[in-house]
């Protein structure tokens, strides 16, 4: 890897390299909704296109904090003050960048025990918000474009390099002349401009790449340093690296979501889209608590996917509330008098009932589901075992004022619970 540093620009003394203790990701998110709303929008290039867009910060698929988004000429994400320092005015704070500012509001939104190290895409990324965030605290590092504060010889590289002129792995560092951001260019398969407020460009690390098709279109140089082997280990800058594996986290949050999300096309009520989401959100978030946590081994309970999660998760809850939740007597499936229960067989009295009526045992009562209450999406135990044909009859319990068959043996069957 060739490093050419534009050394007149270049002040390694005035910058502060440090590093950081939590590594994020910063992106936009989208919930799909297909309904009418003031606060759809649509973004081609995201998995669900159509929905409400949500900005939020995640690392390893795990959504930490999130702002809803609001459409509109005047409007953008709920509830953010824009700073000065991005443009915003000192009274409303209506102004400015708020894309830039709704990163600063959910970082701030974040304990300060340890340093956040931000990793962004080219929409966020521009001179005046890293050297902002730096004076804040935060570290940030992301792509940038050539119209946000880049020195321009990294840009007359960049225009240079249409023509694949400049070798694969060459990279330029330029400092800025506050010294608290390094403006850098690498490389790969065309040349990339970045922003960071934690690397130099100096560092180094060796990964394993995989060789361009011939079809690339910087494929002369981008395929000239693995000769004739498929894959080869190049030295690239940290940087590019950590870029690589840590911007893919809010991606990932879609991923994880999107699984088991149901077959519910949901096409009225936004409410219902948010509450879905969030829900899905909680779950994932839990499933990733429970798959990095530090349990010693074995676990108690082990799962292959999040599938599985969920699965054990439902027995447990179904599990619980049958041993945990008492029963009441408020609700009851029959009009029998609970004094009856404890009555023994020899006090009950076989008679002809006043009135000709349903065979309570046919239709599926018996002793012990009249003290029970029904449970939702459960088994209806009345309908057990049962034959689906009903009688009526002239008979019944004087003590139980139930009717009975005496022909088909209802009578013994429904005082013996069988």
């Amino acid at each position: 890897m060739q490093i050419d540093t534009l050394s007149r620009h270049f002040q390694c003394v005035n910058l502060q390299v440090w590093q950081a203790g939590s590594q994020l990701a910063g992106d936009e998110m989208m919930v799909r909704f297909q309904g009418r709303s003031h606060y759809t929008t649509c973004i081609p290039k995201k998995p669900e296109p159509i929905g409400f867009k949500i900005w939020g910060i995640a690392e390893n698929g795990f959504i930490i904090v999130w702002v809803y988004h609001q459409p509109g000429l005047n409007k953008g994400p709920v509830n953010i003050r824009c700073p000065v320092e991005l443009g915003g005015t000192k009274k409303a704070g209506n102004r400015g960048n708020r894309t830039q500012a709704v990163i600063w509001h959910m970082l701030k939104r974040l304990p300060r025990t340890i340093v956040r190290h931000c990793f962004l895409d080219n929409l966020f990324v521009s001179y005046k918000f890293l050297a902002f965030m730096r004076q804040e605290g935060f570290a940030i590092t992301g792509t940038t474009r050539p119209q946000s504060g880049v020195h321009k010889k990294l840009i007359n590289i960049q225009k240079s390099d249409k023509k694949d002129i400049v070798p694969w792995g060459t990279v330029d560092a330029v400092t800025t002349p506050c010294g608290l951001v390094q403006q850098i260019g690498f490389k790969d398969n065309a040349y990339v401009l970045f922003m960071s407020t934690v690397y130099t460009g100096k560092e180094t690390i060796v990964r394993n790449r995989k060789r361009p098709k011939a079809t690339s279109s910087k494929a002369k140089t981008a395929r000239a340093p693995f000769g004739n082997q498929p894959t080869k280990d190049l030295s690239i800058p940290v940087l590019v690296n950590d870029y690589n594996h840590q911007i893919g986290a809010v991606d990932e949050v879609d991923h994880l979501t999107a699984q088991n999300a149901g077959l519910r096309l949901i096409r009225r009520g936004g409410a219902q889209a948010l509450e879905h989401w969030l829900l899905r959100v909680s779950l994932t978030n839990s499933y990733l608590l429970s798959l990095y946590s530090d349990v010693p081994e074995p676990r108690q309970v082990k799962f292959r996917s999040q599938k599985d999660f969920r699965q054990k998760l439902i027995q447990s809850l179904l599990a619980q509330g049958r041993t945990e939740v008492p029963r009441s007597n408020k609700r009851r499936i029959s009009r029998v008098e609970p004094e009856a229960d404890n009555m023994p067989l020899t006090l009950h009295t076989f008679i002809k009932m006043p009135k000709r009526g349903w065979c309570f045992y046919c239709k599926g009562g018996r002793v012990t589901d009249r003290p029970q209450k029904r449970v939702a999406l459960g088994q209806i135990a009345v309908q057990n075992n049962r034959q689906s044909a009903m009688h009526q009859s002239s008979y019944g319990c004087k003590e139980c004022n139930i009717s009975l068959c005496r022909e088909r043996g209802c009578w013994l069957k429904y005082h013996n619970n069988t």
